[in-house]
């Protein structure tokens, strides 16, 4: 009688992991083992995101004049629920300011602390209190800091939140190309990374800043040990893209020096006197942990922790692309080797948030048409009765 239970059992896990997962995988192409499937579609232009203890998903949405969703629009704050755990979506609730007037708005970074919920909106951190058993807020957020820059082409603002509270926030340069905006060092002071205190009421200004000489930092997670780590966007058509540990004080180089994949170093700007191959005062920047290939954009990381995954990826770091998602090893909490390629077959999506949920999963969030996948790893040889 035990041993049919157990079978009973056994067979109805593997049942619900293939309702779970999409025959085709959703349409992604992932390393053997693994298989993903469409938790929900439609759901906005969605950014970031971020998985609770109980399997709630919270995604921050951004709304734009070209992208118009009717039945679903961006701009909101979005709760998503799996009530009777078949492995989709079945609760969808929006909340928070509503920027849907034909003017961008909305936000980019999310994140959870605690019964906590943070997110980005129009230049604001907020904090939520969450309600046990609700899947939204109940009552209106307290504001944590206020006035990031806005200006410009890009107004990122990822951040993540450490376990003592404190913020790391990105706030990308105001300008693409110094040659477009002399004198380029007045603006390109926005261009890095804050850290705030865990207290509300705070003003975004140059005395926080924790980390500069960055283009834009919107791919930002804390390492197990407490590391931050950073995948930094370099500007169109110049270097490589920088995965590499964030400390006080650190420069990147950003207008002065970019990383030359081919030389593997930092060599200086033509715009200040460089020729493609020197290094003037680039020579004393820190070398980067690794590097991906330029004009990648970089739009989310986050580190796996969980036992569920093969044993190669406890540790690492996940980085989503929008057309692919890299994996970063790591071995005794340093990056171990260099990266590889561990999902592709977007097509017409674009993976935006990428979030390792406390279930063992990895979610990712597409800002182009509003899905969200959920990928699992079910092993050789369940995957092969499939």
């Amino acid at each position: 009688m035990k041993l049919i239970a157990g079978a009973l059992l056994l067979g109805g896990a593997i049942a619900q992991s293939a309702i779970a997962c999409d025959p085709d995988n959703a349409g992604l192409s992932l390393p053997p083992g693994f298989c993903a499937s469409v938790l929900v579609d439609g759901v906005g232009h969605a950014r970031h995101l971020a998985v609770a203890a109980n399997g709630d998903v919270y995604i921050n949405t951004w709304s734009s004049r070209e992208t118009d969703y009717r039945n679903s629009p961006g701009g909101y704050l979005v709760a998503l629920r799996d009530a009777n755990g078949d492995g989709r979506v079945d609760l969808i609730q929006r909340f928070g300011p509503v920027h849907q007037d034909g003017s961008a708005g909305g936000g980019t970074g999310i994140a959870l602390l605690g019964e906590a919920l943070y997110a980005e909106d129009a230049g604001k951190i907020v904090r939520y209190r969450l309600n046990a058993g609700a899947l939204v807020p109940q009552a209106a957020p307290e504001v944590m800091l206020s006035g990031l820059p806005g200006e410009g082409g890009d107004s990122v603002h990822s951040f993540v939140v450490a376990p003592d509270g404190v913020l790391f926030v990105n706030s990308g340069s105001v300008t693409n190309a110094c040659q477009e905006h002399k004198p380029c060092p007045e603006l390109a002071w926005h261009g890095g990374i804050w850290r705030y205190a865990d207290k509300t009421g705070q003003q975004f200004s140059p005395a926080e800043r924790f980390a500069t000489g960055i283009y834009n930092a919107a791919a930002l997670a804390l390492q197990p040990k407490g590391l931050l780590y950073a995948t930094l966007q370099a500007p169109d058509g110049l270097g490589a893209e920088v995965f590499a540990p964030v400390q006080a004080v650190d420069d990147f180089g950003w207008p002065y020096c970019y990383y030359d994949a081919a030389h593997g170093e930092y060599v200086l700007a033509r715009e200040y006197g460089g020729d493609g191959a020197k290094q003037g005062e680039c020579v004393v920047r820190e070398q980067p942990s690794l590097v991906f290939p330029a004009q990648w954009a970089p739009s989310a990381m986050t580190f796996y922790t969980a036992a569920d995954f093969p044993a190669k990826y406890r540790g690492g770091a996940f980085v989503a692309f929008g057309h692919l998602l890299a994996f970063v090893p790591f071995s005794a909490n340093e990056v171990a080797g260099g990266y590889e390629v561990f999902a592709t077959g977007f097509a017409s999506h674009r993976a935006a948030g990428i979030a390792a949920g406390p279930d063992g999963a990895l979610y990712v969030a597409d800002d182009a048409k509003g899905r969200i996948w959920k990928i699992t790893y079910e092993g050789l040889q369940q995957k092969a009765q499939r």
